[in-house]
């Protein structure tokens, strides 16, 4: 974290994974599954019931593991210039947590292509699993 400021490409490389980590998860609670649980003919509630609901589908694997992340992703976006050590370790978390989100979009993607029908051509790819 202390070299940053020497290394402009690896700043911006980290900068990117972090906006990338924020969006991706933002996309995913804020518009995909609420508009997967209208397509199954469910009224999307709160965040916390949309999630809450997409774990008992089993498209989320787990609402908490969710909301863990998102608190990571708060500190990650407003608090990494305050503590360069406590961001180096958010950010090894992002990393671990990565992994959730993909999985939780490709879950997606095999409910609309399996139990909804939908054909993959009018789907847009799945994303490698990540490990």
């Amino acid at each position: 974290m202390n070299a940053l400021e020497a290394n402009p490409e690896l700043a911006e490389r980290m900068e990117a994974f972090v906006s990338r980590f924020g969006r991706m998860q933002d996309t995913i609670a804020d518009k995909l599954l609420p508009r997967w649980l209208v397509a199954v003919a469910e009224t999307p509630g709160s965040q916390i019931e949309v999630l809450n609901r997409a774990e008992r589908l089993r498209v989320l694997a787990s609402t908490q593991r969710w909301l863990e992340a998102r608190k990571l992703r708060n500190r990650l976006v407003h608090e990494y210039m305050e503590n360069p050590k406590r961001f180096a370790e958010d950010l090894l978390l992002a990393k671990e947590f990565t992994p959730m989100l993909v999985d939780t979009y490709n879950r997606i993607h095999a409910f609309a292509r399996e139990r909804m029908g939908l054909a993959t051509d009018h789907l847009p790819e799945p994303l490698p699993p990540l490990r």
